[in-house]
């Protein structure tokens, strides 16, 4: 009898430490398949990052490159003189890539040139009108008859191409005391020095704007 509840206590007792052995694995087995979904998760996370990154590293790859090749299309435009164009591809350079000194300067420059290229072409059209003007005066001249009327006529437009526009009044004034008969052609021939001292204030003023601009030229 004795014997048979030692051996009963023994059972219990191996019976408890099966359990507690079974119990403690499982917990073990538990906390080990936990920390595993962690690593899953962090693993996860690292590779979402690093799509994100490899994403971001494109798009500022393919910024670059965009940017550097609208830049070079820019100076070719602008080597060429079509500061227009230039500018335009500059802009886009600093769209993709905002921080880019180069296109910065550029941009700058190719903008003042085309402003000073529109000055010019009103300058030359100017020139143009001033030389016709001019044209029409001396082929009116020699049409004129009296040596001293013709001289006369002359030195006003000596002064006039010299901007001395009251000197020249002052030889017109003396073609009238002449030749009064002749007042109409004469007219004719003021009104042409008025319009050529009208051409030349818009010249001047034309040079002022080109010189105001190559002045506005700083980089600091």
């Amino acid at each position: 009898m004795e014997n048979t509840t030692k051996l009963c206590r023994i059972v219990v007792i191996v019976s408890m430490i099966t359990v507690g052995i079974i119990c403690l694995y499982s917990k073990n087995c538990f906390a080990l398949e936990k920390s595993f979904d962690y690593l899953d998760q962090v693993e996860g996370k690292i590779e979402s990052l690093r799509d994100k990154v490899d994403k971001k590293a494109k798009l500022i790859h393919s910024n670059y490159e965009q940017g550097v090749a609208c830049y070079n299309e820019g100076v070719v435009y602008y080597n060429e003189g079509n500061f227009k164009e230039a500018v335009e591809n500059f802009q886009k350079t600093l769209d993709a890539l905002p921080s880019y000194e180069p296109a910065k300067v550029y941009i700058k420059i190719a903008a003042i040139q085309e402003k000073i290229r529109l000055k010019k072409d009103e300058i030359n059209s100017i020139k143009l009108k001033m030389a016709d003007t001019i044209a029409d005066y001396e082929l009116k001249v020699e049409q004129m008859q009296g040596e001293l009327l013709i001289t006369l006529l002359k030195q006003a437009m000596t002064y006039s191409e010299g901007g001395y526009f009251s000197e020249a009044e002052y030889y017109y004034n003396l073609c009238y005391k002449l030749s009064p008969e002749n007042k109409r052609i004469i007219s004719w021939f003021v009104d042409a020095i008025h319009k050529l001292k009208a051409l030349s204030a818009h010249l001047d003023k034309y040079y002022k704007e080109i010189r105001n601009l190559s002045e506005s030229i700083s980089f600091d």
